[in-house]
């Protein structure tokens, strides 16, 4: 590997042979270097290793998932002592399995990043189950930090190290992304102290407390956080943290709502695994249509039923929604009858922008990575969205209409799923028009964004899909249906064209109420 220039990505994901020398890192240009789990190193090793990460000026992203064959309690203090200072290093995913119980030599000076590039810092690994961090740690590291992306995971805080990180993130104003997922202990984790820390941080875009945590009197802190003009925070995830009623206070949701109303910043919200009633979750959707810039919302796995595709079917204030989760163990896709249908069919309806209804039962996962151009992006994602989708599981689809749906049901249906693709994608192409001669260059762009924003591949993690996933989007075929109109009609002879193929064209503009049924769609001959 000494005289190989082009390697960039190198991954190990079993046990690396004895004979491999990671001082010759050094002189690799390798930009990520990933350890996977399941990994366990000598002691002699990781020394190796530190040394040769050290040296390797080219090093942009580094992830070290796995753990040591023998555990000293200095192995993982000599990779953060080499990583601590390191003058290209963007990106860094750190286990702790194997530290000590006195914690982490250097982490505080990890987290300052001085003298470094580091923008994002991921610690996982049930850390702290039996001791807290070292004092100090978070408190002396997190305020003068030039961190923007911190994600804490699978991890177990105690009261001392929330106190201590609140205090470094109430003086912390360089992080735009806090996430922590505390699924280490069964023991929950209050969070209020870390909530009230942010309440007055107008530099967080993305922050998400879930697992086993509760926010209790810190929802006062997120509430006034988000009903600030000053607040910048896109996303929002929350899952989880309601869901200890115990230490939820009596009017919690009021006071959430009311931080939550107005707010013209807010992209994505999750609030699912919470415990919420059908009507504590109808209260919530009514506020939606109040916030003009969120798209993406997130209810599922909460205590709701079918009967609250009918409570949100009530609103006739449209929204900005693009994309709707909503799932329990009392109401998946397979409880789709004849009135969920027409209560779909009246929420589509109402609502122009949601393409997307969302009845997977899996967990939300949020993720960043690093481009080509070493600049980040985030973005977050519903696992299996490709196959439990409405509009994309074909074969379910087809299993209700003809053996749990009457014919008025299966119409439905029909129109449900023409809504979806119509509302996703077709909504932009039919709004300009099929008779006009020449289609606008400048609207293909908005069509195709509208295609692939929100489709991201779960096995890939990459935004935009692959040809075969493309395929088999319903989207993609209505798409496909409508360019072959417009392509087919601007080919044609003007002076062939009679006033029947003219009356034809026109009749498949229409308004909003015409163009949706899908008796009237335009067909392709």
């Amino acid at each position: 590997m000494n005289g190989n220039e082009r390697l960039e990505c190198l991954i190990f994901h079993s046990r690396p042979l004895h004979f491999i020398q990671y001082e010759a890192l050094k002189n690799l240009k390798v930009k990520r270097l990933h350890f996977l789990d399941g990994i366990c190193l000598h002691p002699n090793e990781i020394t190796e290793l530190a040394a040769g990460i050290k040296a390797n000026h080219s090093l942009v992203s580094f992830s070290f998932l796995g753990g040591t064959r023998v555990s000293n309690g200095n192995d993982i203090s000599s990779i953060v002592n080499a990583l601590k200072a390191h003058p290209s290093l963007k990106r860094l995913v750190l286990c702790l399995k194997s530290a000590s119980e006195n914690g982490v030599r250097g982490l505080s000076d990890l987290l300052k990043c001085q003298n470094s590039v580091l923008e994002s810092l991921t610690l996982t690994g049930g850390f702290t189950l039996s001791s807290f961090f070292a004092k100090g740690t978070f408190s002396n590291g997190l305020a003068m930090s030039k961190l923007k992306h911190l994600y804490l995971r699978e991890i177990f805080l105690f009261p001392e190290d929330v106190e201590d990180m609140a205090v470094g993130l109430r003086k912390n104003r360089s992080i735009e992304s806090l996430s922590m997922k505390l699924e280490a202990s069964g023991i929950r984790v209050n969070l209020a102290p870390i909530a009230f820390a942010l309440e007055g941080n107008y530099h967080i875009q993305r922050l998400a407390l879930s697992g086993k945590c509760s926010l209790g009197q810190g929802i006062c802190g997120i509430s006034k956080l988000l009903s600030s003009d000053r607040c910048k925070v896109k996303d929002l995830h929350l899952s989880g943290a309601f869901l200890d009623k115990p230490s939820r206070i009596p009017n919690f949701l009021e006071i959430f709502l009311n931080g939550l109303k107005g707010n013209q910043r807010l992209e994505s919200l999750d609030l699912s695994v919470n415990d919420l009633s059908d009507q504590e979750v109808a209260t919530i959707y009514n506020e939606i249509p109040t916030c003009r810039s969120l798209t993406n919302l997130d209810l599922g796995m909460n205590d709701i039923t079918a009967q609250v595709v009918g409570l949100f079917a009530k609103v006739k204030t449209p929204s900005q929604l693009c994309v709707l989760r909503i799932s329990s163990q009392k109401f998946s896709f397979f409880e789709i009858n004849d009135r969920v249908c027409r209560r779909l069919v009246k929420l589509l309806t109402t609502n122009p922008r949601l393409g997307d209804v969302n009845f997977n039962m899996g967990p939300v996962e949020w993720h960043h990575s690093y481009q080509d151009n070493g600049n980040m992006k985030w973005h977050h994602f519903f696992p299996s969205y490709i196959t439990y989708a409405l509009h994309f599981n074909n074969k379910r689809v087809n299993y209700i209409k003809t053996k749990e749906l009457s014919r008025a049901g299966r119409l439905d249906l029909e129109r449900i799923q023409y809504l979806l693709d119509y509302n996703w994608t077709g909504r932009s192409l039919v709004s300009h028009g099929y008779a006009d001669k020449k289609v606008p260059i400048s609207l293909w762009p908005k069509v195709l964004e509208r295609v692939w924003k929100g489709r991201t591949c779960f096995w890939t993690g990459r935004e935009q899909g692959t040809r075969l996933e493309c395929a088999h989007s319903v989207a993609y075929s209505f798409l496909r249906e409508h360019l072959v109109v417009v392509f087919k009609s601007s080919h044609e002879n003007s002076s062939n064209t009679t006033a029947s193929d003219r009356g034809r064209m026109i009749r498949t503009r229409g308004d909003v109420d015409t163009t949706t049924d899908p008796r009237k769609r335009p067909r392709v001959v």
